[in-house]
């Protein structure tokens, strides 16, 4: 995920803990940190959109993330 503005931001999925709505905000906290990542929205439906696309490429990142991870722990036990 990149952002680019007064601050530029470049998160990968598999450090996304959670993505929520707040009204016409996507809401993502990252794993280890404290720190929210706030996107606002033109609309509603905007905002439920985005969450969903999120959601969904968060979990597949973590899903790949943890299927590589199982992968190196078989070929370091052979």
């Amino acid at each position: 995920m990149k952002f680019r503005g007064t601050i530029d931001v470049s998160v990968t999925w598999d450090e996304v803990a959670d993505v929520q709505r707040a009204r016409r905000e996507i809401v993502v906290s990252l794993r280890d940190s404290r720190r929210l990542l706030r996107f606002s929205c033109h609309t509603d439906s905007e905002a439920v959109r985005g969450v969903l696309i999120a959601e969904h490429l968060a979990q597949s990142a973590q899903r790949a993330t943890a299927e590589s991870d199982s992968t190196s722990f078989h070929h370091a036990a052979l």
